[in-house]
């Protein structure tokens, strides 16, 4: 690789913008403001020596003056003289020059030189003139001229903006509008208000009457002017339900009750809690539960009169029902089928909510082994826990569990079966971003997900996870910290595409497949071509015309992608010499040989010079960091000892 450019010599940087104008006799037209900058320099080659002659170069636009992507960019070939200076007009290899967005924000813009086989020169801060682009709307109103927008003098009519040829439209008169004014006599308002009732109006003009609100000292009453507490609601004849909170009988304590039932809910301190049999309500306004209900059969349902269960809860609440222990070896919510056959099921949750959690447990011990959720089942094809989220959009969860012990656990899946799973996660969703298995830990040393299968024989899983949605994702793994998203100690096979962002360091490579003449019995590897640098290979056959000649055009990209280029001719079919004529400019070179009609194989490589690659560079040799020196990265090979290896966590 050619040494760097030490520096630019831009000891002339104006800028010049074209105006064209064209003299109407009836009307003016504003010409397009030419998105060109005129630019003037010198290049210079590593050693001091200028650079003359025809010489392509790419310019680049920063919003700093070291390091960032280029904001915009462009390769051309500039006439450079015995000193090294050029004039070139930046934006002329495109139709509509340099994008406006470019230059239009109040922050300055650096540009950078960089010549064909050279690294970029210094970058030189522009001056104001470039910055003028946005001025070329200034002077308009919605790209209409200002005039557009007044009235016409001594008229009452309103000028219509311009048409499409800058012409302002004939005027329109202005709507007449009269204005009425006069005193608006107010209407004589009554009231037939009485003494610590809350008012109200009671007609649209305004009068005033009694509601059925009345204050008592400092308590509100409703249906009652005893008010005995700071809220007091009494039944009435429209509204059979009786009052919230306000005891009827000595020791017993209404919740909600009804005028011909009695209390629904209510404590007797002699047969501890109760729960009355009759009523038809389910929730009140709020959507919080009114009544519960036993049926003769025994089944208790809380939000519904015909309950199907042992106990049945349907409610409309923040919870339906919530389980809490604080204990270190408690359970919060536990579910056990202990039926041998069937597909019995620990704990079942649904829910349709797209945000909501078909089961979710939680334990507040910050020691012991406390767990957050848990569930078993003695059957062979039962579940121990089983949880379901009907909502097919939405960040929707079968299962959500957390733990906030150090040494706890959030999920803990495990199967000691020869065919069993540890854990087993399944997104069934065919659109949106379904997860089939989703794990979270925030201790220092927790694990999100941790799956095991600890049988000795059979095909046993520690973790598996699946996806049917052609967006979804069966695995995700995330390192927010710089840490690494994933750790693999052995055999990594991946069936399918493996794409990968960012760089990928390895001691070796190679593919490998069936054998073509083989492919029963016997395989096939070839060892990956390595490079000191980030190298390009484009190649190809081509045959020179009758004079020897011959072009080879490049993708449109190549100059902008590549630099530094190298290349390799080969004559094909006889005795013959071949010599590049003409290097790579604007995407093409030629190949010129002694004979006509030669075939020639051709071979160009180049360094990758594209934003990716200027900021990351692969550092070829370099030193191993303090606390690494002294370890190997695969110490069998140099027959060190075991335990000399290096964390493969710190690669």
């Amino acid at each position: 690789m050619r040494c760097a450019v030490n520096s630019i010599c831009a000891s002339v940087l104006y800028l010049c913008w074209t105006f064209a104008a064209l003299a109407q006799p009836a009307a003016k037209t504003t010409a397009t403001v030419p998105r060109l900058v005129q630019f003037s320099g010198a290049l210079t080659a590593a050693g001091g020596q200028p650079l003359s002659g025809v010489v392509g170069v790419t310019f680049s636009l920063y919003e700093e003056e070291r390091g960032g992507a280029p904001l915009w960019m462009e390769t051309q070939n500039v006439q450079a003289d015995g000193n090294g200076r050029y004039t070139a007009m930046l934006g002329a290899t495109r139709n509509d020059g340099i994008p406006a967005e470019v230059l239009a924000s109040e922050q300055g813009r650096w540009l950078g030189v960089q010549p064909q086989g050279e690294t970029e020169q210094p970058r030189v801060l522009l001056v104001s003139v470039p910055y003028a682009l946005k001025a070329g709307d200034a002077d308009t109103l919605a790209g209409r001229p200002a005039s557009a927008y007044l009235l016409a003098a001594g008229s009452s009519t309103s000028a219509q903006p311009a048409g499409p040829s800058g012409v302002a439209q004939p005027a329109q008169p202005l709507a007449d509008v009269s204005v009425k004014t006069g005193a608006r006599a107010k209407p004589a308002l009554t009231s037939a208000g009485t003494t610590n009732y809350i008012s109200k109006f009671t007609d649209a003009s305004g009068d005033t009457g009694n509601s059925i609100m009345y204050q008592n000292g400092s308590n509100i009453g409703v249906g009652t002017t005893a008010g005995a507490i700071s809220m007091d609601i009494r039944p009435t004849a429209t509204s059979p339900f009786a009052q919230l909170g306000v005891a009827q009988t000595v020791d017993y304590m209404t919740l909600f009750a009804s005028d011909t039932y009695g209390p629904a809910f209510y404590w007797d301190p002699t047969k501890a809690l109760r729960l009355g049999t009759g009523g038809t309500g389910l929730y009140n306004a709020n959507g919080f539960i009114e009544y519960m209900r036993i049926q003769p059969n025994g089944y208790v349902g809380i939000g519904t009169q015909t309950p199907g269960a042992t106990l049945e809860v349907d409610g409309n609440g923040p919870k339906t029902i919530f389980g809490q222990t604080a204990s270190t070896t408690g359970i919060a919510l536990a579910g056990t089928a202990t039926a041998t056959t069937g597909s019995t099921t620990g704990v079942a949750g649904t829910v349709s909510s797209p945000n909501g959690a078909g089961v979710s447990g939680y334990n507040s011990a910050t020691s012991g082994t406390g767990v957050g959720v848990s569930a078993g089942a003695d059957s062979p094809v039962g579940s121990g826990l089983f949880a379901y989220n009907n909502a097919t959009t939405g960040q929707a969860v079968g299962v959500s569990a957390e733990s906030a012990s150090p040494a706890g656990i959030g999920v803990l899946g495990q199967d000691d079966q020869p065919g069993g799973v540890g854990v087993g996660g399944y997104s069934g969703a065919t659109t949106g971003g379904g997860l089939g298995l989703n794990g979270y830990s925030a201790s220092t040393a927790g694990i999100g997900v941790n799956g095991y299968a600890g049988a000795a024989t059979g095909t046993g899983i520690g973790v598996q996870a699946g996806v049917t949605s052609p967006q979804g994702i069966a695995l995700l793994a995330n390192a927010n910290g710089g840490g690494l998203a994933g750790q693999f100690n052995g055999n990594v096979l991946v069936n399918g595409a493996l794409q990968v962002t960012g760089t990928v360091s390895k001691g070796g490579g190679s593919f490998k497949i069936d054998h073509p003449l083989d492919p029963a019995n016997k395989y096939l590897s070839h060892s990956f071509v390595e490079s000191p640098d980030m190298m390009n290979i484009y190649n190809g056959n081509v045959t020179t015309n009758e004079r020897g000649l011959a072009t080879i055009v490049l993708p449109d990209y190549f100059e902008a992608l590549n630099g530094d280029f190298r290349y390799q001719l080969t004559v094909i079919g006889q005795f013959a010499q071949a010599m590049v004529a003409k290097e790579i400019r604007n995407g093409r070179f030629t190949i010129e040989t002694n004979r006509p009609k030669v075939k020639v194989s051709w071979q160009v490589t180049g360094v990758r010079h594209d934003a990716y690659a200027n900021a990351h560079r692969i550092p070829v040799t370099e030193d191993k960091p303090a606390a690494e020196q002294g370890t190997y990265l695969h110490p069998d090979v140099f027959h060190r000892s075991e335990g000399r290896e290096l964390s493969a966590g710190s690669h």
